[in-house]
């Protein structure tokens, strides 16, 4: 009876996984006022088909989506009658190994690791606590708070022990369900930080290395189990099936958005339990904090404040310029990888209500958003990255965060 048991359980969770089996892959080029009417009659006329997971809305912007494969000839059909610029993929199956999740057995085993491998929430939260029992003197684990579906939130911090409040150089990860690229590139950092603890030893002493591992535990777990493409947190409702977008939710720049897109930035800035455990930590400890990364995929950017606005700047731009630039030097020469600087709205689009806005509103002078690889040019779809690809996310994290943290801790601390 037991072994049916599992076997039923086994099937319900396998069935419950959304394949994209035989679903093709669309990218629409928005360059024109016409495009974007070309992807509203799209939308009327395919929209309960369409399964949006990049809705860049305006010109200079794109959009991607799946669609299965008996809806995909009259799509193709559709852009091509409009003369829509487009680029589509079609496979036999999007399964892969970075798509479903295979369960590796003793992933983790005490504060022993895979960083080749994607993790569950629950084993990267247990390796991080195994490491705090090896390191009593470096490391502390502090629950600050929890999310919609009632997981932990908690910051990770490395610093040998102080009677007084230190200098923060503060990191978040996953705050978007999908960009599994950016806990596993954290887990690699973490290894790499407290294997060579003793050549960062007078940093470690004076700046704690404040880590928030997963902004959105239930959206990562979702995605991971249920839908892969997943990127908001898991507060649904009767008007919206997409959650909150984290990364609009934040109140600098916040804007409304249709509920029925991907990046729903919720009902009012701050609206989500997941933001607010961001904001109230960083308002706590904002004359603490010298240093803000914001870890994403993908493209290959290092994003500057402001991303809500094109051609406006925060006071001392300058200075984050230079940093930026010495950072993705180091990451160049130490990896060969290429990182574009500038900011979010220039590079890109622009982004209402993301948490680097805001620590910048608050007067964090260094903050940054990460996005990590592939490059933007990538063939395939770049949220899913194969686990053959961590290892070089991982360096390419190590190279631009010690340069961040060297200058840092010569601006503040040192000097």
């Amino acid at each position: 009876m037991y072994i049916l048991f599992i076997i039923t359980l086994l099937i319900r969770v396998a069935s419950s996984y959304f394949s994209y089996e035989n679903y093709h892959h669309f990218t629409i080029n928005l360059h024109k006022e016409r495009d974007l009417g070309t992807l509203s009659k799209l939308n009327s006329q395919f929209g309960d088909d369409i399964d949006f997971f990049i809705r860049e809305e305006h010109i200079g912007g794109r959009v991607q989506f799946f669609v299965n494969h008996l809806t995909s000839k009259s799509v193709h059909s559709f852009l091509k009658t409009h003369n829509a610029s487009y680029t589509y993929i079609t496979k036999d199956s999007w399964i892969d190994s970075s798509f479903v999740p295979k369960r590796k057995k003793r992933s983790v085993v005490g504060d022993k690791i895979n960083l080749n491998v994607y993790h569950s929430y629950d084993d990267f939260i247990k390796y991080l606590f195994a490491l705090k029992n090896k390191y009593k003197n470096m490391i502390s684990i502090k629950k600050i708070g929890k999310s919609y579906e009632g997981r932990s939130i908690y910051t990770f911090t490395i610093g040998y022990q102080s009677d007084k409040t230190k200098p923060i150089i503060f990191l978040e990860s996953g705050i978007h369900a999908r960009e599994w690229i950016t806990q596993s590139s954290l887990i690699i950092l973490i290894d790499y930080i407290m294997k060579n603890s003793d050549k960062y030893n007078d940093i470690l002493k004076d700046v704690d290395i404040v880590i928030v591992p997963c902004v959105n535990p239930d959206g990562y777990e979702y995605s991971r189990r249920s839908k892969r493409m997943w990127r908001g947190n898991r507060n649904i409702t009767k008007s919206q099936s997409y959650g909150v977008d984290l990364n609009r939710n934040f109140p600098t720049g916040w804007n409304v958005e249709p509920d029925h897109f991907e990046t729903y930035p919720g009902v009012t800035p701050s609206s989500e339990l997941e933001t607010t455990v961001i904001i109230d930590f960083l308002t706590k400890n904002k004359k603490f904090i010298k240093g803000f990364l914001s870890l994403h995929s993908y493209g290959r950017y290092l994003l500057l404040p402001w991303n809500y606005k094109k051609n406006h700047y925060p006071p001392e731009y300058k200075d984050t310029y230079d940093l930026g630039k010495k950072m993705i030097e180091s990451v160049r020469n130490k990896t060969k990888s290429t990182y574009e600087l500038g900011t979010g709205a220039d590079l890109l689009y622009p982004s209402n209500g993301v948490s680097t806005d805001f620590a910048r509103s608050i007067g964090i002078k260094y903050a940054y958003t990460i996005e990590f690889l592939p490059s933007s040019n990538y063939t395939e779809i770049g949220f899913i990255v194969p686990e053959k690809m961590i290892p070089l996310a991982g360096e390419e994290l190590k190279y631009l965060f010690i340069p961040f943290l060297e200058h840092l801790y010569g601006e503040y601390i040192k000097n």
